[in-house]
């Protein structure tokens, strides 16, 4: 039994070097942590979500700033270039660099010293057709 102990608390230790450890929330509130590897890419994310949640239905996740409500998607079907997929920690350092973004990625628990947690949102079918419909429409706004 202590080999399996060290093993695992070895294997616990080691998470902040190769993951990041997202808190995933759906839009009635339930959350679950999710493991990603940092050098996944959004994409395999995604899919590690869905496949978490067993819901093959789920094809994009959002970061929120908590004071501005915006809100940054990944979605699959929005990621076109494969011959240059970004990454995970490519996602956050460039959230971290973006002044309307940055307070999305502040961990969730601030308490846990050794371990960062992030929150990504699950969208509904619903949300997403409304914030798809003011980007079309700010859009025709600013061809005006």
């Amino acid at each position: 039994m202590e080999d399996y102990s060290t093993k695992f608390a070895t294997m616990i230790m080691q998470i902040p070097n190769t993951m990041y450890i997202f808190e995933v929330k759906k839009p009635c509130g339930y959350g679950e942590f999710v493991l990603i590897y940092k050098n996944m890419l959004i994409s395999e994310m995604i899919k590690v979500v869905a496949t978490q949640f067993q819901d093959p239905s789920i094809h994009s996740l959002f970061f929120m700033n908590p004071e501005t409500q915006e809100r940054h998607i990944l979605s699959i079907t929005q990621i076109h270039s494969v011959d240059d997929p970004i990454t995970v920690c490519q996602l956050i350092q460039h959230l971290q660099n973006s002044e309307s973004m940055r307070p999305a990625i502040v961990s969730a628990y601030p308490s846990m010293e050794n371990f960062v947690v992030y929150r990504v949102y699950l969208s509904d079918k619903i949300s997403l057709d409304a914030l798809d419909k003011i980007a079309l429409d700010k859009i025709a706004l600013d061809d005006t």
